[in-house]
């Protein structure tokens, strides 16, 4: 093996040849075997194509990860807001919708007695402008009837409360509404009482009564 401390840089062919046959002092320098042995590894390889420095090619994948933990964080805290904003409009609707819960009884006792009150009386009058105002503000709000006269029965929307057998309509079928139900924003928050025809077509007690 040879050792890299004792290669000379220079031979003198006089002291191996004598001088006769070395023809002068002339000196042959000697290539170090080891000098391209030591590579600066740090150092990446250029490219011709990229400006940019060493340092900043170097950094190339750091960069990257950070920008994707960016992203991320981003994303997660616009997923945060828009749940927060869902909820936040959701629970305001809930409040919104526990107030006019509470205050339909009134429009309903303003309809009763707009019902009975009779026809020309200045004061039933002015109650019927107050009852438009009412409701015309809680249409506003987002609140909505129940369609239930003569529809078919909807479990969602209506409830049974008297069952009338006849043999002029068929089942399940709303004859009178007892009641008035209402929607807010897509929701049911009261719904409409009714009564519900039994069909009795074909019955023996049908065929009985046409006897």
């Amino acid at each position: 093996m040879i050792d890299k401390d004792k290669v000379p840089e220079k031979i003198d062919l006089s002291e191996i040849l004598g001088e006769d046959a070395a023809g002068g002092n002339e000196e042959i320098e000697v290539l170090d075997p080891f000098a391209d042995e030591t590579v600066d590894d740090a150092t990446p390889p250029s490219d011709p194509g990229d400006p940019r420095p060493a340092a900043e090619r170097e950094d190339k994948g750091g960069g990257e990860v950070y920008k994707d933990l960016w992203v991320r964080a981003r994303a997660d805290f616009e997923n945060f807001r828009k749940r927060t904003e869902r909820e936040r409009d959701e629970e305001a609707a809930k409040a919104v919708a526990l107030l006019i819960r509470d205050i339909l009884p009134v429009l309903d006792n303003m309809e009763r007695a707009l019902e009975k009150a009779p026809a020309g009386d200045p004061f039933a009058d002015g109650v019927a402008l107050i009852h438009k105002q009412l409701q015309d503000a809680l249409f506003r709000a987002g609140l909505r009837p129940i369609k239930a006269l003569h529809e078919p029965f909807d479990p969602v929307f209506h409830e049974a409360v008297v069952t009338e057998p006849t043999t002029a309509f068929e089942s399940n079928l709303v004859l009178a509404e007892i009641q008035r139900g209402y929607v807010f924003r897509g929701r049911v928050i009261r719904p409409s009482l009714v009564k519900v025809s039994v069909s009795q077509q074909g019955s023996p007690d049908a065929d009985t009564d046409e006897d």
